[in-house]
């Protein structure tokens, strides 16, 4: 994914490090981004609603080409978080099957494909 998305295209937008509710002093966030080398978003509210927050960022970083959400994919396991803000946002949405929550767990999936200048994770 950091090859395919360099830089600030790539995002990591976690309920847990990043989310001020959680991280205030956003240490784990930066502990996270010193071991993988991918931003992670400081942000005030949690997935499924931190849309706006993560459209501000790609904002404040016109280099990544990201003008719309629907340039934007997320990737993750969470249906009821990952897939949801997604689609809360207008993004793509790309749902790990074998990820935190079970398949058996989930009521429905969202999986699209289109011209993607970013993604989330």
């Amino acid at each position: 994914m950091r090859e395919a998305y360099p830089g600030r295209k790539l995002l990591i937008v976690s309920n847990t490090a990043g989310a001020y509710a959680m991280d205030r002093d956003c240490k784990l966030a930066s502990e996270v981004e010193k071991s993988t080398g991918v931003a992670v978003l400081p942000h005030n509210t949690k997935k499924p609603g931190c849309g706006p927050e993560i459209m501000e960022y790609f904002r404040k970083y016109p280099e990544t080409g990201v003008t719309r959400p629907d340039q934007v994919a997320v990737v993750g396991d969470r249906i009821t978080t990952d897939v949801m803000v997604a689609n809360l946002m207008g993004s793509y949405a790309v749902w790990v099957k074998d990820g935190v929550v079970p398949p058996e767990s989930s009521s429905f999936v969202s999986l699209t494909y289109g011209p993607i200048q970013a993604a989330l994770f």
